[in-house]
């Protein structure tokens, strides 16, 4: 039987009638069991009257707890209480399957083990340094700057070290970007990237890319609604494997020279890309947030990510992490830095990009082979099709013991599409590429 709370019994709990107020206690109201899960919520208008404040007032705060999952709306059916527990969660990231024995997971953009360097030597070799286990809070360890500084894509002005990729977006977003502000995203890209803007407040807008990276006109619409950031990766597309090209980038730094927005920039592959390192920050060095990740080529538990902007901004990001740890382990910072500067490790690294470049290829035939249009120039660990259905497409390849990710995840843009991660794929490449020609043409 339906739960019915009424208009006055949640008044009455209500005490702080700001939006804020209202929606910090009913958080605590659903999660401590008061509001049960399942309970149908009186309508906007009769509790606003109850609680003589405007129905727009506590129209926004329920609407921050639909964002967050916790109530939904059915129409003239009302509001209910769909979320036991109050704790955010990622919409995108959160709802990965994960395969059993029996399926091959292509949705997982993960490095192959097996080619990754070994961590023996760069381990033992800092475990003795003798300002490890110190409380310090530095922002990076110098073997690390110097070690970066060699190979980053402009004279950056000052760096960052942090845990992983991820974290540093996490950061940067939370520390430069305001609720309510609008985001200029190239898409398709990282599913974790529109779950964080997401719990930020943030919106995000799309600039659509093609074969060379983000498109200069899609870009040019986005920046008339005065965005405060445009985020994207300006080497090579982690979820596409398309390279961005040094014409495109040029055309993009013109695009934003005379615009106040930050640039969020994240390299996820690394030496894995076949291109040279690149950022925005060649043209623009203050407005630039430049994130390079380490964990798909040297080791994802290394869990390290580098990032460079000025040295204004850095502090900021840096004063914003006193709320957590407050540094990166020297440990793994001094491990990197020694993996950087490794000839072994480095060859290892070449050898991988090599590896997964061959897997690439093999998969782009099997694919041709049937039918299927591939790009033919890419590289990572994934490639991005069209499909006619994407429901169907996963459907049917996961009736058939194969996962893929589903390209709306990645998108801000009204496309079809599934993101197929060949990195671990070794073998079965034309009965793979069979299944999913097959996939990308079924229309239902």
């Amino acid at each position: 039987m339906t739960n019915t709370i009424s208009a006055s019994w949640l008044s009455d709990h209500l005490p702080d009638r700001s939006v804020t107020g209202i929606t910090r206690r009913t958080r605590f109201l659903i999660q401590s069991g008061l509001l049960p899960l399942g309970s149908r919520l009186p309508s906007l208008r009769e509790l606003a009257f109850c609680m003589e404040i405007s129905p727009a007032t506590l129209c926004l705060a329920w609407a921050e707890l639909r964002k967050d999952g916790i109530i939904e709306g059915r129409g003239r059916l009302g509001s209910w209480v769909c979320q036991a527990s109050s704790s955010p969660r990622p919409r995108r990231r959160g709802v990965q399957k994960h395969a059993g024995r029996d399926l091959i997971n292509l949705a997982a953009a993960i490095p192959d083990r097996s080619l990754l360097p070994p961590l023996t030597e760069a381990l033992s070799h800092v475990a003795q340094m003798p300002d490890v286990n110190s409380y310090a809070k530095i922002r990076i360890t110098p073997a690390l700057e110097s070690a970066c500084r060699e190979s980053w894509a402009y004279q950056a002005e000052a760096f960052l070290a942090t845990n992983g990729g991820f974290c540093a977006l996490n950061e940067t977003f939370s520390a430069l970007l305001s609720r309510g502000a609008v985001v200029a995203v190239e898409t398709p890209t990282a599913t974790a990237t529109l779950d964080i803007l997401e719990h930020l407040g943030v919106t995000a807008i799309p600039v659509v890319s093609d074969h060379q990276g983000p498109c200069p006109r899609s870009l040019a619409r986005a920046l008339l609604q005065d965005p405060a950031a445009f985020v994207l990766q300006p080497r090579v597309n982690g979820i596409t494997g398309r390279h961005v090209s040094p014409e495109r980038l040029a055309a993009i730094a013109a695009l934003l020279k005379d615009k106040p927005s930050w640039i969020i920039e994240w390299d996820a592959l690394d030496a894995l890309s076949h291109t040279p390192p690149a950022s925005l920050g060649h043209w623009l060095p203050n407005h630039t947030v430049h994130i390079r990740s380490y964990s798909k080529s040297m080791a994802p538990d290394l869990r390290l990510a580098v990032l460079s902007a000025s040295s204004e901004i850095v502090a900021k990001i840096h004063q914003f992490r006193a709320f957590g740890a407050g540094w990166t382990s020297r440990i793994l910072q001094e491990a990197t830095a020694w993996l950087l500067g490794d000839w072994a490790a480095q060859d290892c690294i070449r050898n991988a990009r090599a590896i997964y470049a061959n897997r690439r290829r093999h998969l782009v035939n099997a694919l041709r082979d049937k039918g299927v249009t591939v790009d033919d120039e890419g590289s990572g660990l994934t490639l991005w099709l069209p499909v006619q259905n994407e429901q169907a497409a996963l459907a049917f390849l996961e009736e058939n013991g194969v996962l893929v990710s589903a390209g709306h995840k990645h998108s801000l843009a009204s496309a079809s599409c599934i993101r197929v991660a060949y990195s671990n794929l070794q073998t079965n490449f034309d009965w793979i590429g069979g299944l999913i020609a097959t996939a990308t043409r079924l229309c239902d």
